[in-house]
């Protein structure tokens, strides 16, 4: 679904595009601490400005992030 809602987790303000990767968490988990994601996110945090790795959330998980921030307002 491309026109589905993510919601992004604080990242400083300076994106300027992103790829989106969908998986469960425990995939998610997974690829961020394998040997190849830390390579290559080192790789490119050394030639490209502002780059980082930001959480998101869609569907029921975005729902209860939501719930989470207005739990604490």
């Amino acid at each position: 679904m491309w026109n589905e809602p993510i919601l992004l987790g604080a990242h400083g303000g300076d994106l300027n595009g992103f790829i989106l990767i969908k998986a469960d968490e425990a995939k998610l988990d997974t690829v961020q601490h394998s040997e190849k994601f830390l390579e290559l996110i080192t790789k490119v945090g050394l030639n490209v400005d502002g780059f980082g790795v930001i959480r998101g959330w869609a569907g029921e998980s975005m729902m209860n992030q939501v719930q989470r921030y207005a739990n604490a307002l």
